[in-house]
Order: structure tokens, then sequence, then C-alpha cells
């Protein structure tokens, strides 16, 4: 999984996500700020609590083999950003409620996506076996021990950290509970993995940053990330924000 900083592996928050957000394909109220490239196939709505603008994440990976500024920097270039934990949680739980309950998912076009494609990518989220390979993203947020707080790597963004709310500080297996930042809150009292039950949660530490990992047989949400890491097959899930053309 790639080297791992002295001190590395996540604290989890407070205010816990209880479940998915739900998202429907007219939730658009900003004029378009979609980059020109945007194929909306390639990428699934979402749209988080407490966000008016809509939010895209792609499908697949890309820019593997970057570190953790560089991929920030050639988001940028693109217009497009890397999720933060909170962001991609809450993708992770829609996909999960899709897969489950035959909850609607739509892509970037306002399209349902079909129950097969659903499936899929709650196996490549979740870890079971998948021919595309394993799951490895970057996630927006790195972690600083002065009372505890998460600053974002976005290019342009604003320099506020975040303090993080109260949260697991032990590594372990956590349920899908997560606060505001996005983080674990709540140990498993299941002794192994089970996929849709539970995750690997590795708290913060001082100078590291989060990333989100499955593999053939667990997933995980990890802050102990060292940002100068450089790995094959570690990359980023991009996200777009703004409004597409409504269908009609």
């Amino acid at each position: 999984m790639g080297k791992l900083v002295k001190g590395s592996i996540e604290r989890g928050l407070a205010n816990a996500v209880k479940g998915p957000v739900q998202v429907t394909p007219d939730k658009v109220i900003v004029p378009s700020q979609i980059p020109t490239a945007f194929n909306g196939s390639d990428y699934v709505l979402i749209t988080p609590n407490n966000q008016n603008s809509p939010i895209y994440i792609a499908k697949e990976l890309s820019l593997k083999g970057a570190n953790w500024g560089d991929t920030h920097s050639e988001l940028h270039k693109q217009s497009l950003f890397m999720p933060n934990p909170r962001l991609f949680m809450d993708y992770f739980l829609n996909v999960k409620n899709a897969a489950a309950v035959n909850a609607p998912l739509y892509d970037g076009n306002r399209v349902q996506l079909a129950q097969s494609e659903v499936n899929e990518l709650w196996d490549y989220l979740s870890s079971t076996n998948r021919p595309k390979g394993n799951c490895w993203t970057w996630l927006d947020a790195k972690y600083k021990q002065d009372a505890w707080f998460m600053e974002s790597g976005r290019v342009g963004a604003s320099a506020i950290p975040v303090p993080l709310s109260p949260h697991l500080v032990k590594d372990g297996l956590a349920d899908l509970a997560f606060n505001d930042e996005g983080l674990a809150t709540t140990e498993s009292a299941n002794r192994g993995y089970v996929q849709g039950e539970n995750i690997y949660f590795y708290h913060p530490r001082e100078n590291c940053v989060a990333r989100f990992g499955a593999i053939s047989n667990w997933a995980y949400l990890g802050c102990y990330g060292d940002p100068t890491d450089s790995l094959t097959s570690l990359g980023v899930f991009a996200c777009a924000e703004g409004a597409t053309a409504q269908k009609t």
C-alpha cells in the first residue's frame, strides 16, 4: 500500500453521517462552471450535504503516479479538483445505497446508471475483485496536530484550516458513520471486514494526508499518507463542480 509515515494512520470525527445523501438529476442551481472537456458519462453526480452547486466524481482513477501536491496542480490545470474525505465518503455511501436498495444513481448527463454498472462501482469501492484493478485514491486533507485541524491542498482554495470534530482516536475497523470532515466516528462491532458494513480506519497523523483504498478483501480510509509518495497504482477520482445542460 506504499510507505507509511512514522506515526501515520487515521483519526475519526463527529456529527456522524448516518446514511447516503439523496441526489436527484434536477438538482442544478448555478451557472455552468464545468471544464470544456467534461464528458458527463465518465462521472457520477453527487451533491453532498450543504452543497448548492452540483458536484461530479469520475468513475475511474486518473493521474496515477503523481504525488499529492502534483496531483492538485494537474487537476487545477484541467478545472478539476481532488475530493476531500467528506465528499468521497458521501459518494461511497450513495453508491452503497444504490447497490443495496436499487436507489437511482445518475451520471453527469443526468442519465440513470444501469444497475449492473452501479453494482460494478460498488465492488470497485468496497473491495471485491474487479478486472480493472484496485481502487486507490488521494483525498484532499492534510493534518496538523496543533489542536488537530485539516487543511486543503486544492489550488486556489481558502487556506482557512478546518478543526477536527470528535472522532475515533485509534486505528481499526469502523462502522460506516462519518463526521462533517468525513472521518469515522464509531468502532465496528465486527471483528473482521464485512463488505458494506465497515471499513478499516487509520487516524490522522502530523503532516500526513488522506487516502482511500480498496483491494481484493477489504477497504480502508487512511489519514497516514506521505504527500511525497508517487506510486504507479495511486491516482485520484477527479471531481468537477457546476451546472451542465439539463435534460429536456
